[in-house]
């Protein structure tokens, strides 16, 4: 829930900041940002054991042994909506509507 909460306050700052700024560049950059952030939380939470086993795969066809940990990322209950949802709402505020919560 903590992370979902997170998500939630961080993109409507995001938004804000997005609806604030006075310049195009600004604006583009605070965007940018915005989706690296989800779609890097996203990949985190889904994509962290996938790339972790294929490094030590890739390592070990070199002849190379590493131990890696592999931490337990439990994966929340619809992580993969509400950043669509989030970033949804990022955009639309780029495109020029509000920055309130809906």
């Amino acid at each position: 829930m903590l992370l979902l909460a997170l998500s939630a306050l961080a993109n409507w700052l995001f938004a804000a900041a997005i609806a604030r700024s006075g310049t195009a560049a600004g604006r583009r950059w605070l965007l940018a940002v915005a989706v690296a952030a989800n779609l890097g939380v996203l990949g985190l939470f889904k994509y962290y054991g996938f790339f972790i086993i294929s490094a030590v795969n890739l390592l070990q066809a070199f002849g190379l042994n590493a131990d890696i940990a592999l931490l337990r990322i439990v994966l929340p209950v619809g992580i993969s909506f509400l950043t669509f949802r989030v970033l949804t709402y990022v955009i639309d505020v780029y495109r020029g509507g509000s920055a309130r919560l809906r």
